[in-house]
């Protein structure tokens, strides 16, 4: 049956009022809750004894094996550096300088695995970095040029980003399935098409498309984001001044 002019504008507003307040609700909740961005876990760890990453370079790793490895490339005054193991995986470097000895730490689990291989091929690696890079997965590199690994930032990654950028594409997408809706019925109107071309349809597809959207683009920043707070958790720490 077809409809009247004003009932044709008054029924899609009907139909959008309660899930608009749903979906701008859940858009400021999600929000909130993306403030609290951190990894605490890079503070809070359990350090064990000494290790050897790879017998090229043994427990210390002098300013000749620095140089020969290309290790820790922005550093001034290096003098030695060492790796000690911590629970569950990862390592804390204690890197000492001329002026200062500073403290770094990887939480990645594959940290040590990924800096063996590194040692152990190092001439191959050096030739053909990309297939090292693609091997481990490597997305990144922190301040001392140590790789971020995507198992790493999927791990820190909250997927809140994911969330609320989905859901407030799919606000965006109301406007959009709202005037086809209107347009879409008021020319069946006018042509005295006897039919309603289904609501389900119109806002189903958009609302589905545009937070296909967001998601994607919610994907994108959370990994930017966890990569950032990565890059800031390994800061050196100055622990000693010489």
């Amino acid at each position: 049956m077809a409809l009247h002019k004003s009932e044709k504008l008054q029924i899609p507003l009907l139909r959008l009022s309660v899930s608009l307040k749903i979906r701008y609700a859940s858009t400021i909740f999600f929000l909130l809750l993306s403030c609290p961005y951190t990894i605490p876990h890079y503070s809070l760890y359990k350090k064990m004894g000494l290790i050897t990453i790879s017998k090229r370079v043994g427990e210390e790793i002098d300013p000749l094996e620095r140089n020969g490895f290309g290790l820790f490339p922005d550093v001034k005054g290096f003098v030695n550096a060492q790796f000690y193991g911590i629970w569950k995986g990862g390592y804390e470097i204690r890197l000492v300088t001329e002026p200062e000895e500073l403290i770094l730490v990887n939480m990645d689990s594959l940290g040590r695995e990924i800096l063996l291989d590194y040692f152990e091929r190092y001439e191959e690696i050096n030739q053909a970095k990309d297939q090292y890079e693609r091997k481990w997965q490597i997305i990144g590199y922190d301040d001392m040029g140590l790789p971020i690994t995507k198992y790493e930032v999927n791990r820190v990654k909250q997927q809140i980003g994911y969330l609320g950028c989905g859901c407030g594409c799919a606000l965006l997408g109301l406007p959009v399935a709202l005037f086809i809706d209107v347009d879409i019925n008021w020319s069946h109107y006018e042509s005295n098409y006897p039919y309603e071309t289904s609501p389900y349809l119109i806002y189903g597809s958009c609302l589905l498309t545009s937070a296909a959207a967001g998601a994607l683009v919610g994907n994108v920043l959370d990994t930017r984001r966890a990569i950032a707070v990565i890059k800031a958790a390994r800061k050196p720490r100055v622990v000693q001044k010489q």
